[in-house]
């Protein structure tokens, strides 16, 4: 079972892209609205995950990934944005993200994101 944490304040509009994730019988994904709670869940417990997206009220989302690192650097991230990708792996260099996701994310996406997760060592 994979878990996941997705962090959004507009879970309306990527709704497609969590009911993807939920449809998936080997996903248990937590749905949370603040990076604040994200991080503590983090530390009580850390997911294989954390989906970040670009739109949080509490944290900048490269900020949050950074934060995610130091509580626990086993942690995959993906995060959600509108940034081109030269621009994406320029301001997330040396954080060990994958890939960034396409603002707002499509159940496309998802399926992509996971076939990523899974394709990683130890996570088959």
């Amino acid at each position: 079972m994979l878990n996941i944490i997705f962090v959004s304040t507009r879970q309306e509009t990527a709704n497609p892209f969590v009911e993807a994730l939920q449809s998936d019988a080997n996903v248990d994904l937590t749905t949370e609205h603040s990076a604040v709670t994200v991080l503590e869940h983090v530390r009580q417990q850390a997911p294989q995950m954390v989906i970040i997206d670009d739109h949080l009220d509490d944290m900048p989302p490269v900020d949050l990934a950074m934060e995610l690192l130091k509580i626990n650097a086993m942690v995959y991230i993906a995060m959600i944005s509108t940034m081109d990708e030269e621009t994406f792996h320029e301001a997330t260099e040396g954080l060990g993200l994958l890939p960034g996701i396409p603002s707002p994310p499509s159940a496309d996406d998802a399926d992509v994101l996971l076939a990523r997760l899974r394709a990683m060592p130890g996570m088959a």
